[in-house]
């Protein structure tokens, strides 16, 4: 089950997006979102601490890394201004305008 969050998109505002390796979510992560309808932030700060500190998808490593680098610079004064990102083993996070 997948929460839906109100999303704000607006032109010249930053928005920070994280998003993963689909093998990053295992079944410990999906069983805590399965059985709460609503997670806490309390939760969601135990999961993100726990998928940061899985080794659970984790494939950006080496030359993939270089490989997302590029897609992502690709795009970069084109779809967004890039103002940071970082590139985790099983995730990334962007700051975007």
């Amino acid at each position: 089950m997948h929460q839906k969050l109100p999303h704000i998109s607006i032109l010249e505002y930053y928005q920070f997006i994280t998003f993963r390796t689909y093998d990053s979510i295992d079944k410990f992560v999906s069983k805590i979102q399965e059985n709460n309808n609503l997670i806490t932030k309390s939760k969601q700060y135990q999961i993100d601490k726990y998928l940061d500190r899985s080794k659970n998808g984790a494939y950006l490593f080496e030359e993939n890394i270089n490989i997302l680098r590029n897609i992502i610079l690709d795009q970069n004064k084109i779809l967004y201004e890039i103002d940071v990102f970082c590139i985790m083993p099983n995730h990334v996070h962007l700051l975007i305008k």
